[in-house]
């Protein structure tokens, strides 16, 4: 049972809360009074989809809260919703709002905890129906047609305690589920490991080998100044036209020369000493 309505800045509505007693409540008026807007509020707490025209002008946000009164036997989804989220009802109290902003985006609360609009309208749908022309075809659904021979048949505790069983069983799937796809990573890793163990094994690494690579790629890199200064040097030292420069001249530039490529290269030191 609805017991308590609260809008704040929807349409014309500032600031309104409305208590609903047992039994059979009327609201009237003329048109223009807001009756309709009642029922987008409500609308809103159904889950359906807010509009920022409905945010009252010059605000930033509305909202709309609701007080319900839930016995025993709990519906099924709301049953199954507490469970899973961990939340319980306190004397049957279920308290649920829903605020949206002008930036489009909504937020909704049930029991105070943040939830999706889909769980608030699975919610709210077991517990408040607004009725129109031609709703009495909602008599054809198999779900409601369901629900009704659940309860003329008395049969409360027993779908609760299937629903908790059922809950149980979808946790275990859930569980399992989980567990297989931990498996299946494991699965993957090691076949991964074995894969890249059987590849170094074909490389069979040497201590200190990755030193000597580095040094290679060292030594590729630089190939260009390497290749450079050593010509530069064979040149010198087999030219016998000095063009006024003595061979002594010629002599220490080709060793300036070899010395930047030995800084390159370490082999070419011991030929950078007989030089």
């Amino acid at each position: 049972m609805l017991e308590r309505l609260e809008i704040h800045n929807y349409a014309l509505i500032e600031d309104s809360s409305i208590e609903f007693g047992e039994g059979f409540t009327v609201v009237t008026g003329e048109t223009g009074a807001g009756k309709s807007i009642l029922l987008g509020a409500l609308s809103l707490l159904l889950g359906e989809k807010a509009e920022v025209q409905s945010i009252r002008s010059g605000c930033d946000s509305a909202s709309v809260r609701a007080s319900f009164f839930v016995p025993e036997p709990l519906p099924i989804f709301l049953s199954s919703y507490l469970e899973r989220e961990g939340l319980s009802l306190e004397d049957g109290s279920l308290l649920v709002s829903r605020s949206i902003k002008t930036n489009g985006r909504s937020t909704i609360t049930i029991q105070g905890k943040m939830a999706t609009r889909s769980d608030l309208g699975s919610i709210t749908q077991e517990l408040l129906d607004i009725s129109a022309q031609r709703d009495h075809q909602s008599l054809l659904s198999n779900a409601n047609q369901l629900a009704v021979l659940d309860v003329f048949g008395a049969c409360g505790e027993l779908k609760q305690a299937y629903q908790e069983q059922y809950s149980l069983y979808q946790n275990s799937c859930r569980a399992l589920e989980e567990k297989k796809q931990m498996l299946s990573r494991s699965l993957r890793e090691e076949e991964y490991l074995r894969f890249a163990v059987d590849e170094i094994k074909k490389i069979n690494p040497k201590e200190n080998e990755d030193e000597q690579i580095q040094q290679q790629l060292s030594v590729i890199s630089s190939y260009e100044q390497i290749y450079e200064a050593l010509s530069l040097s064979v040149q010198l030292l087999s030219s016998r036209e000095n063009g006024g420069v003595s061979a002594l001249t010629n002599l220490y530039t080709a060793k300036n020369q070899l010395s930047t490529a030995a800084k390159a290269d370490p082999c070419l030191e011991s030929y950078l000493d007989r030089l």
